[in-house]
């Protein structure tokens, strides 16, 4: 029955932990949509201001839109958890990379911004991914990036022709900031919870260490505790060098343990100890003896 009941409770906590991170992907599904929805409206703003034809705003809102919805479709339907990365975040990393890598291939005119929005893509990867899926992930980027620089060569630019190109850039470049800002203080709250969290651990099985071994309401080493120390004392001695006090010598420690009863004379206690003590020798030495 008790083991029953320590089941069903490990299957509920395991089951609010998925919801629980059901729940935070699906929060970060949404502000990535929002992200990549405020980079389609300054594409929208670089289309409305000239620089930049209106196909380019499309495929990338049709990128964008691919990648949003098949992300949150995960997250909702679960299917992600069959996963080995549950968060889906190489795929999504990378095809972000690639929709504002084409972006600046289709559009070199607005290169500048294009490309800082890289750094935001990056601040949102290495929060989940390791350092090797990280360093694949720059290589690929770094490569991918210099052959859209090479074929576009001599048409990279930064959009600043005019007063209103020149403040959708500022605008565009200040957001990316922020963003890779927002995503900087969300990787340290999240390092200075797990730090906490682990401290809580330890703090709990240095606890548990505790009461499992010492007496709880006399804070005393308990029946196991003792005789493993004294099980390591005797070991220690045996095992310790001596030849420097005298060539060959070897020591041993034997050793009678008694309990202190209730109403007991201190003379009584101390012969079952001596009992003890005799049986330890008597059964051949380098050995702990506990009284009955």
């Amino acid at each position: 029955m008790v083991e029953a009941e320590k089941n069903l409770e490990a299957a509920i906590k395991a089951s609010q932990a998925r919801e629980r991170d059901r729940r935070q992907r699906l929060w970060w599904s949404v502000a990535t949509t929002s992200s990549y929805s405020l980079d389609a409206l300054f594409l929208g703003l670089f289309v409305a201001a000239g620089t930049i034809p209106a196909s380019v705003f499309y495929l990338f809102a049709a990128g964008a839109a691919a990648i949003c919805a098949t992300t949150f479709a995960l997250y909702a339907s679960g299917w992600n958890l069959r996963f080995r990365d549950p968060g889906v975040i190489w795929p999504q990393v990378a095809a972000g990379i690639a929709v504002h890598l084409a972006a600046v291939a289709l559009a070199p005119q607005i290169a500048f911004p294009g490309l800082a929005n890289l750094f935001t893509v990056f601040a949102f990867g290495v929060i989940w991914l390791s350092l090797r899926a990280s360093v694949v992930l720059l290589a690929l980027t770094v490569l991918a990036a210099g052959a859209v620089l090479w074929i576009d060569a001599g048409r990279v630019a930064m959009a600043a022709s005019n007063p209103l190109e020149t403040s959708l850039t500022w605008l565009c470049f200040s957001l990316i900031l922020a963003r890779c800002l927002v995503l900087s203080v969300h990787a340290n709250d999240m390092r200075a919870r797990l730090a906490e969290s682990r401290r809580r651990l330890a703090a709990s099985l240095e606890q548990v260490k505790q009461l499992a071994s010492h007496d709880e309401l006399t804070g005393a080493l308990n029946r196991r505790s003792l005789m493993a120390a004294l099980e390591r004392f005797c070991a220690a001695i045996a095992e310790n060098d001596w030849s420097s006090i005298a060539p060959g010598l070897a020591i041993t420690l034997s050793a009678g343990v008694a309990g202190f009863r209730k109403s007991e004379p201190n003379e009584q206690l101390l012969h079952r100890a001596d009992s003890a003590l005799y049986q330890a020798k008597a059964s051949g030495r380098n050995n702990v003896v506990l009284s009955d």
